[in-house]
């Protein structure tokens, strides 16, 4: 709007400036060798400008003429390169689709008009590189790419990814390192140092990288809640590792832990245990009482009756927690498992009964087994429970990269991963699932017959309670068979 009304004032001065020239009766008088000429004021301002005009035609014209060769050259080779460009952009679509043969025959038709050290170039051709199993050749474009500040980031990615293949590590590391001195934003880089710096039990390093991701991220209006799980899993390996040493600092970064996800079953269960073994158990108590009438865990039961309390004791403790949430599955497991370790086989055997035919997992039916065990000792009967577990579903438990693990971890122990434990139903392995076939079509009397030529008891294993939260290698113990084993 403003350059229109520029362009309409400039309109106007110019128009009341030839009105002047006309009405002012001036006139331009030229004399040369006796001749006079005699023009007025209008013409003379006119002829100026025009003549102005006819030179700038005149020179463009004329410079047109002789540079007409350098012209031609120039958009021919604009056209080349704008052909060149295209055939990389079909290259990479081709590349990531996977038709590395189309991705070559592109970068031979661009290769003649493009530079070498062009970005787009270099990354086609590290990707075939990579493809072709040249290795070194790949390593090489990418490590090019370091001395170009538009294609290090991409450059120190790649050769990152390649460290992650061939499993260096600590390479990786110092690629995601220097990437993040360039560039604090990166979400790659950022998430592959905390990994590091958990593994060496680096905590209050890994949470000051994480807050200085987090306020980059803000920018892009991403908010801090997003990673708040990262933040808590550090923390809580944080008061884990400093207990023994500060055991207050590891009390108030616990407490902090959970008030920052206060339905996070690890932090519950660490600032627990941290205030049981503070002498605070009224507050610990609290803290898992609370979340046991929304979800009730296996672990926080743990926590609760505590491996320190007097034997005669625990069952009291199980019954006390069980009260909060009466009908859910894991108050009456706590109940049985702490009846069962005390002694109390009718009440262990009663509400494990109680779950047996509504919510059952194989560790329902290992209870039961390990109770008629105690109680009976009948080989028919335990036989029938062991047998009944392989139709049942799998046990929650810890996964972290399909594996299960016996209690929760920061960090992977198959990748090194921080934050990817989670809490959720086992899968069962091929061998596994053999196993059960094998078992369905053995007979009870086969089994008790194995049994007793091996001398093999499956229940004595021992009874601690944690152990029997879930039992995700249940078909090795039952079916203790070599010759399956070989087989499988």
């Amino acid at each position: 709007m403003l350059r229109l009304f520029l362009y309409l004032l400039l309109i106007a001065l110019m128009s009341r400036g030839l009105v002047w020239l006309e009405d002012s009766q001036g006139y331009l008088v030229l004399t040369v060798q006796n001749t006079r000429m005699s023009v007025s004021l209008l013409t003379a301002v006119l002829a100026f400008f025009l003549s102005i005009v006819f030179i700038l035609l005149l020179w463009t014209l004329l410079k047109n003429i002789f540079l007409s060769p350098v012209i031609f050259s120039r958009i021919w080779k604009r056209k080349n390169r704008e052909r060149a460009y295209e055939a990389l952009s079909i290259g990479l679509v081709s590349a990531f689709a996977g038709d590395m043969a189309g991705a070559q025959r592109m970068i031979d038709r661009s290769r003649k008009n493009l530079d070498n050290r062009d970005p787009l170039f270099l990354v086609l051709d590290g990707k075939l590189r990579l493809f072709n199993f040249d290795h070194k050749g790949a390593v090489n474009i990418f490590e090019s790419m370091l001395n170009n500040p538009h294609t290090r980031l991409f450059g120190l990615r790649s050769l990152f990814l390649d460290a992650l293949q061939r499993d260096a590590v600590e390479e990786a590391y110092q690629y995601a390192q220097e990437a993040l001195s360039l560039n604090p934003s990166l979400k790659w880089a950022t998430f592959k140092s905390l990994d590091m710096l958990a593994r060496s039990r680096e905590w209050k390093q890994a949470l000051l990288l994480l807050n200085k991701f987090c306020k980059t991220q803000s920018k892009w209006g991403l908010k801090k809640e997003n990673f708040l799980n990262h933040r808590v899993v550090l923390m809580i390996g944080q008061a884990r590792d400093m207990f023994e040493n500060y055991p207050d600092e590891a009390r108030r970064i616990a407490l902090k832990a959970y008030k920052l996800q206060p339905s996070f079953v690890p932090a519950i269960n660490i600032a627990a245990s941290i205030l049981f073994r503070l002498q605070e158990r009224p507050r610990g108590s609290r803290l898992i009482e609370k979340m046991w009438k929304v979800t009730p865990h296996p672990d926080l039961g743990f926590t609760y009756i505590g491996p320190e309390t007097a034997c005669g004791d625990k069952l009291e403790r199980a019954h006390q927690l069980a009260c909060i949430n009466p009908e859910n599955r894991e108050s009456r497991m706590l109940v049985a498992r702490a009846a069962l370790e005390v002694g109390e086989l009718a009440i262990a055997r009663q509400n494990a009964e109680s779950i047996a035919d509504i919510d059952y997992t194989e560790s329902t039916f290992y209870l039961l087994a390990q109770i008629e065990r105690a109680q009976t000792g009948d080989p028919s009967r335990i036989c029938q429970w062991l047998s009944r577990s392989v139709w049942a579903k799998a046990d929650m438990a810890w996964v972290a990269d399909s594996v299960a693990l016996v209690e929760w971890q920061p960090l992977s122990p198959i990748t090194g991963r921080l934050a990817v434990c989670q809490w959720r139903q086992q899968v069962r392995n091929v061998k596994q699932a053999i196993k059960e076939t094998y078992v369905q079509n053995e007979s009870e009397h086969d089994t008790q017959r194995r049994m007793k030529e091996t001398g093999y008891d499956p229940l004595n294993v021992g009874k601690p309670m944690r152990s029997q939260i879930s039992s995700p290698s249940l078909f090795s113990i039952v079916l203790d068979d070599p010759g399956i084993s070989d087989t499988l």
